[in-house]
């Protein structure tokens, strides 16, 4: 039996949204960098946008803004510059609102999110019965990717009956799967258990609360003029509010999954207010999705727009980047951004982040490693590096080098790097010398395996400052196959 829910038709109401009219008190500066910090961060970005960079920048220590800045161009036809209050895309971090709804009416005993669907949808066939809402939460139940196109004309009903048809891809909570499916089936149980469209609750209750003005749905009304215009292959792929919508929101491939707009700055106020407030959940609520404690990284692409949020707790650090053009995401810049802030390698070397959204025109969807990790395949992931003794020992160099700490350098030479009696250079010596070497060439990112054998691997890089070089990693021959030189080209420059 489906769980009683509220039956009263969806109240669409008119929260004022961004660049209508004046609302709040003064504003934050469209343009602010604040210090050395936000000088530093600055520099590198202004580096990249003479690569290609276009997009939004903020950065925040101690909850301080410290960087808020557009580079490149939102719309090339018109020459409208980015700037800080630019509405961008944020693509699957739409599912941050949503957890959020649910996590309220689980608090507010409206929902518990250890029901299984059956509760709100009927006729659950028997493979899906167990399937709880914590495990659409989580990418647990299930469920494939996606059940079409993004801006196909879906009701919530005809998404419900595909969903629950459809086959899964494993046992409910045998393992991970990421899912838009899930999500947009938590988005129509927000709008069963409160009688609400998806669209007006998170206005009501998330929105409104915060005062994000310039955060929402495409039925909001933006100013055309103050949304980044999307580019790919130098294509214009035009806006959000181009796309076909249904008049209370995205269509059901898209609602709860991903359709959002907002700006860098309500972005920061939001995940401000979600991870050191209780404006949003209680603790104890938060605390089952959303540890204050952790280190985050959470990020959404429809392969044209990337939007990227990293909080680092430990160095107090915020930082949020979108991109509207597709070859050069947000995830590309972040490496370098993160180093010039002084965070450990890519704010820690090898962190997932889950991409989804729409398709790529050749259907590939996308899941990276930020900051790359040197083992991460995929479409615009550094190559797999061979699992030999040779490819350990170049993981294990660069998960010791892109950090840049002299502490880390010296207990990788200590325990991964053979001696070698003929290097007069003391071993502090020869740390120094691959910190010199990490100024030179900044973060490495592997991009090609060259050749491999068990004790060689070459690899083709990217470096931060000197575009892509060769390297070359040697290991002995027997256990326990430590490094004995790394080459850049065919020079020995580290031991």
């Amino acid at each position: 039996m489906m769980r009683r829910v509220v039956s009263a038709a969806a109240l669409l109401l008119a929260l004022p949204l961004p660049h209508l009219a004046a609302q709040s008190a003064a504003p934050e500066p469209p343009t602010v960098v604040r210090g050395a910090l936000g000088a530093r961060a600055d520099s590198v970005l202004r580096s990249a946008a003479a690569d290609g960079f276009s997009g939004v920048a903020l950065v925040a220590r101690g909850g301080e803004v410290v960087l808020k800045k557009g580079y490149g161009l939102a719309d090339r036809a018109a020459g409208t510059p980015m700037t800080g209050e630019t509405v961008v895309q944020i693509g699957s971090n739409t599912k941050d609102f949503t957890t959020v709804a649910i996590l309220q009416l689980h608090e507010r005993g409206r929902i518990d999110v250890q029901d299984p669907i059956t509760e709100y949808f009927d006729g659950v066939p028997a493979d899906k019965r167990s399937i709880t809402l914590w495990q659409l939460l989580d990418h647990r139940a299930g469920f494939d990717l996606h059940l079409g196109g993004d801006f196909e004309a879906l009701s919530r009903e005809e998404m419900v009956r595909r969903a629950l048809s459809s086959r899964l891809l494993f046992a409910p909570d045998e393992r991970r799967s990421y899912s838009n499916i899930g999500y947009n089936l938590l988005a129509a149980v927000v709008e069963k258990a409160t009688g609400q469209s998806f669209d007006a609750y998170v206005r009501e209750n998330i929105l409104r609360p915060l005062e994000l003005r310039n955060t929402g749905h495409v039925n909001a009304p933006f100013a055309r003029a103050c949304l980044a215009r999307g580019y790919q292959g130098g294509q214009d792929r035009g806006t959000m509010a181009e796309k076909a919508h249904a008049a209370d929101g995205p269509y059901w491939n898209l609602r709860g999954s991903g359709g959002m707009l907002s700006t860098v700055s309500d972005m920061h106020r939001f995940y401000q207010a979600l991870f050191t407030t209780d404006r949003l959940l209680k603790p104890e609520t938060r605390a089952l999705r959303f540890r204050p404690q952790d280190p985050q990284m959470m990020a959404g692409s429809d392969m044209v727009f990337f939007f990227l949020y990293n909080r680092e707790p430990a160095a107090g650090l915020d930082i949020i980047l979108a991109t509207n053009v597709a070859e050069m995401p947000a995830r590309r810049v972040h490496p370098q951004l993160a180093a010039a802030l002084g965070l450990a390698g890519p704010a820690g070397p090898g962190r997932q982040v889950e991409i989804s959204g729409s398709p790529a025109p050749d259907g590939r969807r996308e899941t990276v490693t930020v900051g790359g990790s040197p083992g991460q395949s995929g479409p615009g992931a550094p190559p797999r590096i061979p699992d030999t003794p040779a490819g350990r020992a170049a993981r294990r160099y660069f998960g010791a080098f892109n950090q840049g700490d002299p502490e880390e350098m010296l207990r990788f030479y200590r325990e991964r790097v053979a001696p070698d009696p003929q290097d007069p250079r003391t071993l502090d010596q020869r740390v120094q010398g691959a910190l010199r070497l990490y100024r030179e060439l900044g973060f490495l990112t592997p991009v090609a395996v060259v050749s491999a054998s068990p004790t060689q691997l070459a690899l083709t890089v990217r470096s931060v400052q000197k575009g892509e070089i060769s390297m070359v990693f040697d290991v002995e021959p027997s256990e326990p196959f430590r490094l004995t030189s790394v080459r850049i080209a065919e020079q020995a420059v580290e031991r």
